[in-house]
């Protein structure tokens, strides 16, 4: 009976762990939370996916959302995972190609 309790105490107990990771799933099946406004300003700079990161392309961007405030990351890139609305992510593949820009 004892035996008992304590399996389901633990059970219980492993339930609200694992429910605690659980994420808020975005559109499309990313775990990301949404952004709650678009105070980076990727919005306006969505026109730039497709082209190649190249440096005047990149200065172009920082132009337009501020110096300070842009990461540029390729695919293979390690990063923060510290979220700040105000900071532009342009996102890269292997090419090079910008393939997403969000806030963050």
């Amino acid at each position: 009976m004892r035996r008992n309790r304590i399996a389901i105490a633990a059970g219980s107990l492993a339930a609200l762990a694992l429910a605690g990771c659980a994420g808020t799933e975005r559109p499309g099946g990313s775990s990301e939370a949404m952004p709650a406004s678009d105070e980076c300003g990727a919005q306006a700079l969505q026109g730039y996916l497709g082209a190649v990161a190249t440096g005047s392309v990149e200065a172009r961007i920082r132009e337009a959302a501020g110096e300070g405030r842009v990461r540029v990351i390729g695919p293979d890139d390690v990063v923060t995972m510290d979220f700040r609305p105000d900071r532009l992510n342009v996102e890269t593949d292997a090419e090079g190609r910008i393939v997403r820009i969000r806030c963050g």
